[in-house]
């Protein structure tokens, strides 16, 4: 039995998915402003992307598809991307 009544899970989702994509943004706009990485490693970035395009193709495989989670992990993905480049172009 679950704890919560399924008509919970998509809002849930929705949410957890918006704080995932918001929390990268602040660090990607101070690397941009700075012209620097911030400490940010090229290494934990290249998986941290890697790991997003992961979680697209499972999420696509395994997931039927949920929109939700694609939207997270397209967004994820991208930020990363961002945060990868910056890190190997900048220090």
């Amino acid at each position: 039995a679950s704890l919560l009544p399924t008509a919970f899970l998509g809002p849930l989702q929705g949410v957890a998915a918006f704080i995932t994509s918001v929390a990268l943004v602040p660090q990607v706009w101070r690397n941009f402003a700075a012209r620097s990485r911030g400490g940010w490693s090229p290494i934990s970035a290249a998986l941290s992307t890697g790991g997003n395009a992961a979680r697209i193709f499972t999420t696509l495989t395994l997931a039927e598809g949920n929109p939700i989670l694609l939207a997270q992990f397209a967004a994820c993905l991208l930020l990363n991307g961002v945060l990868l480049v910056q890190a190997l172009v900048w220090d």
